[in-house]
């Protein structure tokens, strides 16, 4: 919740009232909590919450490619928008690049999850970088202590990403 709230804060202090949100598959923990964050931000940013600004992008390429045209045919396009993951940060440049917009210059962009690619892409990516080593470890961690103690009390761990910020926000 709150990583999506700082990406959303931080496209507001640039100036981004409409900012949209492409949410990952319905049912996640992740797509409910970044949807959340995402009504925080505004909330924090004193922006009103537009429902027409929230699409799914079902967590992959192909359907966010899909939200993002539905936005941008929208009567009031977004200037900025949020994608949940790295899949459909690729459906959104997508459909950026074939409505022949520009990122950052007509639309920003920020993502969930840092890519080894996404400083290649031009522009180079402003995203939440997850610390995906530390989950693996601590995951692997957790997996041995079930193992060893199946009746133990489940246990919820939450590693903090680092805003890794580029210049497809503008900055």
């Amino acid at each position: 919740r709150r990583s999506t709230a700082e990406l959303v804060g931080h496209l507001a202090a640039h100036g981004h009232r409409r900012i949209a949100l492409i949410s990952g598959l319905d049912g996640l923990t992740t797509t409910r909590e970044r949807v959340e964050g995402y009504r925080a931000g505004l909330e924090k940013a004193g922006l009103p919450f537009d429902g027409t600004l929230v699409r799914s992008g079902d967590s992959l390429v192909e359907p966010a490619q899909a939200a993002v045209r539905a936005l941008l045919r929208g009567a009031m396009p977004p200037t900025a928008i949020v994608s949940g993951n790295n899949l459909m940060t690729i459906g959104a440049m997508r459909a950026l690049r074939e409505a022949g917009l520009d990122v950052p210059r007509d639309v920003a962009l920020v993502a969930f999850d840092d890519f080894d690619w996404a400083d290649s892409f031009s522009p180079r990516l402003t995203v939440m970088a997850q610390p995906c080593d530390q989950l693996g470890t601590r995951a692997v961690r957790l997996l041995i202590h079930r193992i060893e103690a199946p009746d133990a009390s489940r246990q919820t761990i939450r590693l903090a990403p680092t805003l890794r910020i580029r210049n497809s926000c503008g900055c």
